[in-house]
């Protein structure tokens, strides 16, 4: 996973979002992310779309990984 993450031009210090419940994706995620020097944004799942979307332009996030349970409460924020 690290090493997509670098692929897809995540550096040192660049903040990664999650959102997703806990599961040993999560931990999958966390770890990549800080092999990489990078920053991971954790996003409590109970918030509403606009205020992920608040948390997001903040946090100045590059990516993000969502599990498919919350990827619809994501897909809001786009559109």
């Amino acid at each position: 996973m690290s090493t997509f993450l670098k692929n897809i031009g995540i550096k040192k210090r660049d903040r990664v979002a999650i959102l997703a419940e806990n599961s040993p994706n999560w931990g999958i995620a966390y770890f990549s992310t800080l092999s990489l020097g990078s920053v991971l944004v954790p996003i409590m799942t109970g918030l509403q779309p606009t205020e992920i979307k608040h948390v997001l332009k903040h946090s100045e996030a590059k990516a993000i990984f969502v599990s498919s349970k919350y990827y619809e409460k994501l897909l809001k924020i786009c559109l």
